[in-house]
């Protein structure tokens, strides 16, 4: 199911199906405060992970990078954060501006590469442990 993600004023993030009910089942007033957090965490907090998968497939210019991830994610994130999130990884040395014809373009370094595929690893990581079913002891000395 593709869900939209939509920003109020105040950037508090709304995840909506296209039903208009929360991931959670019910309608937006209840879901819940956790998975929301969850939800702005893992799109606008961490927005170079969108950026650095766009980027890897085709370089791009800035605009276009905000339009990618709505198609391909399901969010839009603001646009000041999306240039500010950029200027970031250029400086980091994830990225790098290119002139495409007179266009500035955006370019994954293979630094940038590098640290995409560990970070996508590291969540792979998270979400099998996550799902593991294997039984935990409680600690005695608690």
């Amino acid at each position: 199911m593709r869900r939209n993600i939509s920003f109020t004023p105040a950037t508090h993030i709304r995840v909506l199906s296209k039903s208009n009910h929360g991931i959670s089942g019910g309608g937006a007033s209840t879901q819940s405060k956790a998975l929301l957090r969850l939800e702005r965490k893992m799109t606008t907090e961490n927005l170079w992970l969108y950026i650095v998968s766009i980027l890897k497939d085709n370089p791009t210019y800035a605009y276009n990078i905000r339009v990618r991830i709505a198609e391909k994610y399901g969010f839009k994130p603001p646009t000041m954060t999306v240039y500010t999130v950029l200027y970031r990884l250029i400086r980091e040395g994830l990225i790098e501006p290119v002139d495409y014809n007179g266009m500035k373009v955006y370019r994954v370094t293979e630094k940038g590469l590098a640290i995409y595929e560990q970070a996508v690893k590291y969540l792979q990581e998270v979400v099998n442990k996550l799902q593991s079913k294997e039984k935990t002891t409680p600690n005695k000395d608690e």
